[in-house]
């Protein structure tokens, strides 16, 4: 103690003093950084919360679109295959495809016809509603929030292809020919849309009733250069060859007989029963306008099966398969030819050509030359398939000019399926 004076002992309770004071102040900063922190991780997480469920609601809306998207293509295609009596089925089908079932609580797939101001259904609209449900949004009070969708497919899916083109094909050695099998044909022969059934025995989903559309573009000098009727003319139309040859032999025979399980058919209730019919339509003309709510059949229909000397291998001008240009009630619109198979598992090769009466002796040379080639003439395409068929083992080149791409496609996404 000798050693402390005065004026230590005043220093000493002034130094610990004011420790004390700073490290009271330090306490209390901490305990103001602690409540900042807990405020700022409080909103961090509901910011991250936020973006998370916001995320997957535009993550599950994204998937509802091409849901939607895919309901209206396939309630579109309905229209022209079922005149839209199917289209609602399919397109739920097409969203249940998707993940968007409307049997399940809360989902509602809603499917409607849109017409175009002249009056024809043009289009399909889908609507798809469900409930999305929340997760971090809960802590916020919000359990589950209703999402929409909206798509619209109009009835423009289907391209015209050029039925005849160059190399060998539609030529008059027939190489290669349009062709049909009959509804109980075997699916794996090459004819996607004909054939009810696929070798499993399972629904061929492609099957169409109607068949295949070969839209007529008739031009606007056809009546001062050739008159008013336009004869619709088909190569073999029958099902079925004179010899019983079950075989096509290009420039011989084009038909082949087959059985429903694909073997040698042994009797003419295997031969295809094909239908051509022509069918007006008042709207404008194109693959689009396949509605059939607006269609008239023209005239009866021309069914062919059994094969004569009068249509094996030769054209063939049908009374039923005339247009009158003349006709006042068929002014404006369009025509095109409807073919489709009734009965039968074979196929029929045949050939589609469009122009004025003519006699039935001209040949295929001279009709190329006096009507063929003339810009005036008719012509024949096929609206979004096209049935062709090579008819012998030959080793030669198949040119297809697929057709003309319009101007108002331009942007657009052109897609080509090849079946078989």
């Amino acid at each position: 103690m000798s050693s402390l004076n005065n004026k230590n002992l005043d220093r000493i309770p002034q130094i610990e003093y004011s420790k004390f004071i700073q490290s009271k102040r330090s306490s209390r900063r901490r305990g103001i950084v602690a409540v900042y922190m807990a405020m700022a991780l409080t909103a961090f997480l509901g910011a991250a919360a936020l973006v998370i469920d916001v995320g997957n609601l535009y993550y599950r809306q994204t998937l509802a679109q091409r849901a939607a998207d895919a309901a209206a293509l396939a309630g579109a295609k309905e229209i022209s295959v079922t005149s839209g009596t199917n289209s609602l089925s399919k397109a739920r089908e097409f969203a249940r495809r998707n993940g968007f079932d409307s049997n399940r609580a809360g989902y509602n797939v809603i499917g409607t016809a849109e017409t175009t101001p002249g009056g024809s259904v043009q289009a399909y609209k889908v609507d798809i509603l469900f409930p999305q449900p929340l997760m971090f949004a809960t802590a916020l009070g919000f359990r589950r929030t209703n999402v929409s969708v909206t798509a619209t497919a109009e009835l423009t899916t289907y391209a015209d292809f050029n039925i005849s083109a160059g190399g060998a094909y539609g030529v008059s050695d027939n190489i290669v020919t349009l062709s049909v099998f009959g509804p109980k044909g075997l699916y794996s022969y090459g004819d996607a849309i004909s054939t009810e059934r696929k070798n499993d025995g399972s629904d061929n989903p492609d099957y169409n009733a109607n068949g295949y559309s070969f839209p007529i573009n008739i031009p606007s000098n056809y009546r001062s250069t050739f008159g008013d009727v336009v004869h619709l003319e088909i190569f073999d139309p029958d099902g079925e060859n004179p010899d019983g040859n079950a075989n096509a032999n290009a420039g011989v025979r084009i038909d082949e007989l087959r059985t429903p399980s694909g073997s040698n058919g042994k009797n003419s209730s295997d031969a295809t029963t094909t239908e051509y019919k022509l069918i007006w339509n008042p709207g404008s003309p194109g693959a689009s306008n396949y509605s059939l709510n607006n269609d008239q059949v023209v005239n009866n229909p021309a069914s062919y099966q059994k094969a004569t000397s009068s249509t094996d291998m030769k054209w063939v001008q049908d009374s039923n398969l005339q247009i009158n240009l003349a006709d006042s009630s068929r002014v404006n619109g369009s025509y095109r030819l409807q073919v489709r198979s009734t009965a039968g598992s074979s196929e029929n090769g045949f050939l589609l050509r469009a122009g004025p009466p003519h006699s039935a002796t001209m040949t295929d040379a001279d009709w190329s030359t006096q009507y063929g080639q003339n810009a005036a003439i008719s012509k024949i395409t096929a609206a979004g398939f096209l049935p062709m068929n090579i008819n012998a083992n030959v080793n030669k080149s198949v040119v297809i000019t697929l057709g003309t791409i319009p101007t108002v496609a331009a942007g657009g996404e052109l897609t080509i399926r090849k079946f078989d």
